[in-house]
């Protein structure tokens, strides 16, 4: 079931990704790659998978990992939004499907298809809040690996990488579909698979 796209990389990334091979892709040029229902399909599995404990306990344990990361290297937050508004300040955040089922599965609820449109159109991010992050105890961990702070170049990659190695290998735990792609590109795509089963 694994046959879905296997880009590899760091969470946030500027126009042009590089994967952990050193391949480059152009964010412009990234898709699904699957059909519809085959689309649906995966974000259904990314789903179920979620509310499973093994999971959860890898989230958690990656953001831990990340708390004593940034207790390590110290990287200064400006607090000026540039992580939030993204092709203001020219880079994008990419995750898991299944990061992003596990992202929507700790919050009351999941923006609209119109909310991410609105986002898209506007450059930043749909849980940009006045200025500030609307679910930042429940933020991906591309965002909790992030700081413009130059000082952060290279240990944030490499513990990215890291974390997607693990996250990749519980994919094939699971045997869930591994897609790797763009934050509002995938909650574009989970908004739409919940209107189409919504009663």
């Amino acid at each position: 079931m694994n046959d879905a796209r296997v880009d590899d990389g760091a969470g946030f990334s500027n126009s042009e990704h590089t994967n952990a091979s050193g391949q480059l892709h152009s964010e412009n040029s990234a898709g699904f790659g699957n059909s519809a229902a085959e689309l649906s399909q995966h974000i259904q599995a990314w789903r179920i998978a979620a509310c499973d404990p093994r999971v959860g306990a890898l989230m958690r344990e990656l953001e831990l990992d990340a708390e004593q990361q940034l207790r390590i290297h110290r990287p200064v937050c400006l607090a000026s939004g540039k992580c939030c508004n993204f092709e203001q300040h020219g880079h994008s955040m990419w995750l898991t499907g299944l990061e992003v089922a596990w992202t929507l599965s700790q919050l009351p609820s999941a923006p609209t298809s119109s909310e991410v449109a609105t986002s898209v159109r506007l450059g930043n991010c749909p849980f940009l809040a006045q200025g500030m992050c609307g679910i930042h105890q429940a933020r991906p961990l591309g965002c909790r690996a992030y700081f413009c702070d130059q000082a952060g170049d290279g240990w944030q990659e490499a513990m990215m990488e890291s974390w997607l190695g693990r996250i990749r290998s519980l994919h094939t735990e699971l045997d869930i579909a591994y897609r790797y792609d763009e934050w509002r590109r995938l909650l574009s795509a989970f908004s739409a698979q919940e209107q189409d089963i919504s009663p």
